[in-house]
């Protein structure tokens, strides 16, 4: 099998706790569709690309809708924990030679607010790419295949971890290997897909990366 020589992360509920209440925003977001509006698959629909679909009714209402996921990603930055272990990755990597990134669909503006705090300190250590670097947000593979492009890496050397179905869609997307950080116990059958391998804590890693 083919060795991990570059490791892409995602960040809420992944390293860190962010208690962002997705299922309260995703029904805000509906809530600006006009009455009787149907939705297929609406709580399998990624919150960015619900907010989207607001674009072909009423932009006004898009930029409403992207103005409250930002809110709430913001006010999560305050009540946001390091998951155990978290903190200690970078000198794993650096001690691995691993390459590493975060990829987030969140904004600058709220990583910068956890650089801000003590306590995300070595999230600096990471390279970022956030929803405003690419054109489509995950599950669209475009910002793996950025970084794999940044990093001169190839596909069958990376691996993304994260804890969401749109996590695991990128990485299928882009054709490279997944690990489920097990976070929220996901259940990745109800979405077709099947992990390399699923990850309860941070202390499990060097024996599951290949």
């Amino acid at each position: 099998m083919d060795i991990i020589k570059f490791v892409i992360f995602d960040l809420d509920d992944t390293l860190v706790h962010s208690g962002i209440d997705y299922a309260t925003i995703r029904a805000k977001i509906y809530d600006y569709f006009p009455a009787n509006t149907q939705v297929s698959n609406l709580h399998k629909t990624p919150i960015l690309t619900l907010a989207s679909q607001l674009k072909e009714i009423d932009k006004s209402l898009y930029i409403q809708a992207k103005q409250l996921i930002e809110k709430h990603e913001i006010d999560s930055v305050e009540r946001a924990t390091v998951i155990d272990g978290a903190d200690t990755l970078p000198s794993f990597l650096e001690q691995e030679k691993l390459f590493s990134a975060i990829y987030t669909n969140n904004t600058l503006t709220t990583i910068k607010l956890y650089f801000q705090k003590l306590e995300f300190k070595f999230l600096t250590y990471f390279d970022f790419l956030t929803r405003e670097g690419v054109k489509h947000p995950k599950p669209n593979p475009e910002g793996i295949l950025l970084l794999l492009e940044k990093f001169n890496v190839p596909k069958k050397n990376t691996i993304y971890i994260g804890d969401s179905f749109i996590d695991a869609g990128a990485a299928q997307n882009a054709g490279i290997r997944f690990i489920l950080f097990d976070s929220r116990h996901l259940d990745l059958d109800a979405y077709g897909i099947r992990p390399f391998a699923i990850l309860r804590n941070w202390a499990e890693l060097p024996t599951l990366l290949p």
